[in-house]
């Protein structure tokens, strides 16, 4: 059946997704190429896939922020830092040993007051340990170190 013309005074023929309507009568002939559907869904898929990309760049992004100055020093340091840089930057460690091996390892402990939420039960905070654990080679330069975090009493 041939695609009529809309009435004078009627609008023209118009679309609903991707078949077309006239007068009334629904034509299933589709208004767009098969490429010109297939352009569409592509651009799509990309606009969906950079704006995923973004995201996860945001989300990489915020949680570096959120990370301790010590971790992001350490992150930075190992395999190039030796213990005088070490000890420059985080101040003298809280225990100074060595392993079975006459490698030194120092423990750094750390406590942080972190201030509760925003209601009457959490808003008082509470006291968070962090104990660092850096493992030195025979020459002095860090080669691993371990990072742990736990609640501790207020004392």
């Amino acid at each position: 059946m041939p695609l009529e013309t809309a009435p004078p005074g009627h609008p023209c023929p118009c679309s609903i997704g991707m078949f077309s309507f006239d007068a009334g009568r629904f034509n299933a002939r589709p208004i767009m190429s098969r490429r010109a559907s297939l352009n569409v869904h592509w651009r799509t898929i990309r606009v969906l896939i950079n704006a995923l990309a973004l995201s996860l760049t945001i989300v990489v992004i915020g949680c570096v922020l959120f990370l301790a100055k010590e971790t992001r020093y350490l992150l930075s340091a190992t395999d190039r830092a030796t213990q005088e840089e070490v000890q420059h930057h985080l101040g003298p460690p809280s225990r100074m040993t060595t392993d079975e091996t006459g490698k030194a390892v120092w423990t750094y402990h750390i406590r942080e007051f972190v201030q509760g939420g925003n209601n009457a039960w959490t808003m008082a905070g509470t006291w968070w340990c962090d104990e660092y654990t850096l493992n030195f080679d025979e020459h002095g330069i860090l080669r691993h170190w371990m990072h742990e975090s736990q609640r501790c009493n207020a004392t």
